[in-house]
């Protein structure tokens, strides 16, 4: 048996995580945000800027013939991304009265010209070709992606993430231990029975989120064809969507581990063994001499880590709360999602007070040299303990 001390990541690394962090950020947050302007202005979008028919509209409308009337924006602009056109029009009235006004973007384009007039109408004192303006329903994706980054970012803690924009540490992660000091680990535990059963439904609805963001990618390209350049760059942000719901799909497991898990506890590391929680009573102590060893089990997704409990004569329950009762191949579940930070201090802790019960195969496996990507690794590992 191997014993793995988790070591400190070093200056260096700490630093580099900190700056790659911050810059995926801020490219999500330009990626959401060009995208949340494209989507303002496809809402609006007519379904073609090539008819040239003038029926259905209440004017007669041509792009304007003096210089500068019509002005052609992208790749990028204040309206998001895409080329698109936006035109002032002269408006031939059917009393043959006219006037110059502003038409929304490819409402108008310069091939609308004098020669090839359209129809139009004015909606919310905005001209606009007189085509049907299907994308409308376009709005409640940009509602449904705001709620999720809102929902994500409390469940994260608003100061984690504005510590990730501003290139700072994460506030959730605690400097090392002093010596001789006991550790305190916070353990998301395992919930109680009725919990546990709610667990499933809560996955099959991040299943659903996922699939209908999946959906909505489709909906998006199908949507805005025959848009020329506008949907080109309109379909790309759509593709956007469909990645996102193939992560989603891929953390519903991670999604069903934490929903088990909701509650987070604090275990503390003593020398006298693993003190348990108890709310105004004296803790629990699991003592050193009946404790065999901490097994690490790193999850391919997630950054979390099952954390397994081995205990000597098979099974000792009447010393662990109800929350570290569950049974697994190691022995007993401390916590299926274990963050790896605080899996870190965990494993630090027993090294520090019972060197060499602590097993990591994960970080076994890579300090044996196999060089190989994480899922195999993981699948060599599970085939080893079997044998």
């Amino acid at each position: 048996m191997t014993a793995i001390v988790a070591r400190q990541p070093s200056r260096v690394w700490r630093w580099t995580k900190i700056a790659v962090r911050g810059l995926l950020a801020w490219t999500l947050l330009a990626i959401f945000g060009i995208g949340g302007l494209t989507l303002v202005r496809l809402i609006d979008a007519p379904v073609s800027s090539t008819e040239r028919s003038v029926e259905g509209g209440d004017v007669v409308a041509h792009a304007a013939d003096f210089p500068g009337a019509c002005h052609r924006y992208g790749p990028l602009s204040y309206r998001g991304a895409g080329y698109y056109w936006e035109c002032y029009g002269g408006i031939v009235r059917p009393d043959g009265t006219g006037t110059t006004d502003k038409f929304g973007p490819d409402e108008l384009t310069p091939a609308d010209d004098l020669a090839h007039p359209v129809g139009a109408f004015k909606d919310h004192k905005i001209w606009r070709r007189a085509v049907d303006h299907p994308y409308g329903f376009l709005g409640a994706l940009g509602a449904i992606v705001i709620g999720a980054a809102g929902a994500v970012a409390t469940k994260l803690g608003w100061l984690r993430v504005l510590s990730w924009f501003a290139f700072l540490p994460d506030p959730h992660v605690r400097p090392p231990d002093g010596p001789g000091v006991p550790v305190r680990v916070r353990v998301p535990v395992v919930a109680d029975a009725a919990s546990r059963r709610a667990a499933g439904p809560g996955a099959v609805v991040v299943m659903v989120g996922g699939l209908a963001m999946i959906a909505a990618s489709v909906t998006m390209s199908v949507a805005m064809r025959g848009l020329g350049d506008v949907g080109g760059f309109g379909r790309f942000f759509a593709y956007v969507f469909a990645p996102i719901g193939l992560v989603v799909l891929a953390l519903v497991p991670y999604a069903h581990r934490r929903l088990v898990s909701p509650e987070v506890t604090e275990v503390i590391i003593a020398e006298d063994g693993i003190w348990q929680p108890v709310d105004e009573h004296m803790p629990l102590v699991i003592p050193w001499t009946v404790v065999d060893r901490l097994v690490l089990d790193e999850y391919v997704l997630g950054s979390q880590v099952a954390c397994h409990l081995t205990l000597s004569g098979g099974g000792r329950e009447f010393r662990l709360l109800s929350g570290f009762r569950t049974r697994s191949p190691y022995g007993f579940l401390l916590s299926p999602v274990l963050p790896s930070d605080e899996a870190r201090r965990l494993a630090e802790a027993f090294e520090r007070y019972r060197p060499g019960r602590v097993r990591w195969p994960a970080r076994e496996v890579r300090r044996g040299g196999f060089g190989i990507v994480r899922v195999v690794k993981r699948t060599i590992i599970r085939w080893k303990a079997r044998r």
